[in-house]
């Protein structure tokens, strides 16, 4: 499960560099949906995935990290503002989705929010 809900977070980090905040709002509404409606699968299956969204935007430095000469790279995503946004994805409950104080005030005009307060 944790997988999943790193790449996600992977995937709307993505978003931020290449979309606007707003696009990256509506990309996690959809992930959400998605998440929650899966396509019907045969068979009695009881895992039911969940997600938890944290979204937070400024400056990220994402790269191939490991070594070359071992044939272990990994990609991964570090910095104060991917750092926060999993934090506020980690501080949430299921099926939530909660966004930085700063990203809430450029894109309150365009959703509509439940005002919680969270100390992170």
């Amino acid at each position: 499960m944790k997988v999943i809900l790193i790449s996600l977070l992977e995937m709307l980090l993505w978003l931020f560099l290449r979309a606007t905040l707003d696009r990256a709002v509506d990309a996690a509404l959809a992930v959400r949906d998605k998440i929650n409606n899966p396509p019907a699968i045969e068979g009695n299956l009881d895992y039911k995935p969940k997600v938890s969204i944290g979204i937070k935007s400024g400056e990220i430095i994402s790269e191939n990290i490991g070594s070359v000469s071992l044939k272990h790279l990994y990609y991964s995503v570090i910095g104060d503002t991917f750092h926060t946004a999993s934090r506020l994805q980690n501080a949430v409950k299921e099926n939530q989705i909660i966004i930085s104080d700063d990203c809430y005030k450029n894109v309150k005009e365009s959703f509509k929010f439940k005002k919680q307060i969270l100390l992170v």
